[in-house]
């Protein structure tokens, strides 16, 4: 059907030619006839020809049509998803310029919480290098003032050292002077003679030290509580030994 109505198109064009062709002679040659066969044939034939096969070509427009109809609508449900989408991306697009512009808030906040705790750092190191000078200054303090708390208890030995050594000898010779006046008035003069002499001896054996380093100097590991020059002052742990090492 499809072919009668092509053909039926054909012959309606011929024509067509046809006459405007005669036309145009016609305006040359005005006695020129329009010759039947060549034109009402083919315009007969053209017009049934279309007639019979015209349905066919609506049928097949239609098919046509309605396949632009479907993918019509087809184009336009995925226009509508492709909106969708757009519209998804345009809400992700406002969350992560949202989400930039927060996290360049914050980076300015840490930026100048960095700056203050780095100003914060720098005080604290000169707060630090401050303490470690006083520090140091008082270290050098003690250390003197503990040489001179040696220097006075050294002092203070020798000192009671030989204020001790002084009442000893003083006691001694307190001793010495009572043990004569007794035995001058119990014995005769010829006693007394002998006692002095006595007396004499003793006090030249028994012998005196300021302190242990002058004992051992003398007697260099120490003498024992029999010894003429122990003292008990120097026997500091009472073991009945004095200025041993």
């Amino acid at each position: 059907m499809e072919i009668l109505a092509n053909l039926g198109i054909f012959l309606l064009m011929y024509v067509l030619i046809y006459g405007i062709y005669h036309i145009i002679k016609k305006l040359k040659n005005k006695e020129r006839r329009l010759t039947r066969n060549r034109f009402y044939i083919p315009l007969i034939l053209g017009i049934v020809f279309f007639s019979i096969g015209a349905p066919s070509l609506d049928s097949g427009l239609q098919q046509e049509y309605d396949k632009v109809v479907e993918q019509n609508k087809e184009m336009t449900s995925e226009l509508g998803i492709v909106k969708s989408q757009v519209e998804e991306l345009d809400g992700k697009y406002k969350n992560l310029e949202k989400d930039y512009k927060e996290l360049k808030t914050n980076k300015d906040d840490s930026s100048s919480k960095l700056t203050e705790a780095q100003a914060k750092n720098k005080k604290l190191e000169g707060t630090n290098k401050e303490l470690e000078e006083k520090i140091a200054e008082l270290e050098d303090k003690n250390k003197s003032l503990d040489e001179q708390i040696n220097d006075l208890k050294q002092t203070t030995a020798s000192n009671t050292e030989s204020s001790s050594s002084n009442n000893s000898s003083k006691q001694q010779s307190s001793n010495t002077n009572t043990s004569t006046n007794t035995a001058s008035t119990t014995k005769s003069s010829k006693q007394q003679s002998s006692s002095s002499s006595t007396s004499t001896s003793t006090v030249s054996t028994i012998e005196n030290f300021a302190n242990c380093t002058e004992l051992r100097k003398v007697y260099p590991n120490g003498v024992d509580s029999s010894h003429p020059a122990y003292q008990a002052k120097m026997d500091r742990d009472k073991d009945n030994f004095a200025c041993e090492r």
